[in-house]
């Protein structure tokens, strides 16, 4: 036993002679070895988060530049909607001077849409009240606004709207959202006996759901003017179901 011992210390002792004796090598501790294998990992998991990031900056990059395009594309449409809007109200008020039945300008207006512009006729210049029958100084006024409309080839939406009070004089129609509606077509139905294309224009009706001013309460709205009815000149690049034929009959 005691010659085995002494076999294996020499065997040892050799080993180290040999090894000490190539260049280079070294001998390091398990917890040496282990923190310079966590530093490698380390390394790694740095260098694949680097080209993370890079190709994420290049995508935010490719981004940035999609969206001030985008943003330079807005605002030249924009500004093609003031200048038709600016346009269209100088047509329209020189028309409106020769009415001396409408003596306020608040009765008809031109607004800019977010999808085009709008001409907006008061529905108490247009109809009496609970009625989707045109009286006849709203046909004068509509009439105004035909050669406009003729005069482009926009597709259009016509829209009616009420205040939020509902007075049930109406023996036709069952709430303001229903009146609404047939107002808006009675309008529509007009426009196309003076030969505007059925095939350009829609109709919708909104009720009280889209009071003046904007996001007005019920009860504290201007009466007057969120009953009324829109006449929106489409801009070529608005995306809505235009060209769908109108209901033929008035929503009962």
């Amino acid at each position: 036993m005691i010659r085995f011992r002494w076999g294996v210390l020499a065997l040892v002792v050799g080993l180290a002679v040999v090894l000490s004796g190539c260049e280079g090598f070294k001998i390091i501790r398990l917890s040496e070895y282990e923190r310079l294998r966590g530093v490698e990992r380390l390394n790694k998991d740095q260098a694949a988060l680097i080209t993370s990031l890079t190709h994420e900056k290049e995508r935010l990059s490719d981004e940035n530049a999609s969206l001030k395009a985008l943003l330079s594309q807005s605002e030249d449409l924009a500004e093609i909607l003031r200048n038709e809007k600016e346009r269209l109200e100088q047509q329209l008020k020189g028309r409106m001077a020769t009415m001396p039945t409408i003596p306020d300008m608040t009765d008809v207006t031109v607004t800019q849409e977010p999808d085009g512009v709008g001409i907006v006729a008061t529905s108490d210049v247009l109809f009496d009240t609970g009625s989707a029958q045109l009286k006849a100084d709203g046909k004068k006024v509509l009439d105004q606004v035909v050669p406009i409309i003729k005069e482009r080839s926009n597709k259009i939406r016509v829209c009616g709207y009420t205040d939020s009070v509902w007075t049930g004089v109406s023996k036709t129609f069952d709430s303001n959202f229903d009146l609404s509606g047939a107002r808006a077509l009675s309008v529509l139905n007009y426009l196309k006996e003076k030969s505007i294309d059925a095939a350009r224009m829609h109709f919708a009706g909104y009720g009280e759901h889209d009071l003046v001013p904007p996001g007005a309460a019920p009860g504290q709205e201007s009466k007057k003017l969120s009953r009324r009815v829109k006449i929106v000149l489409l801009h070529d690049w608005a995306t809505h179901a235009s060209g769908e034929a109108a209901p033929a009959v008035t929503p009962k």
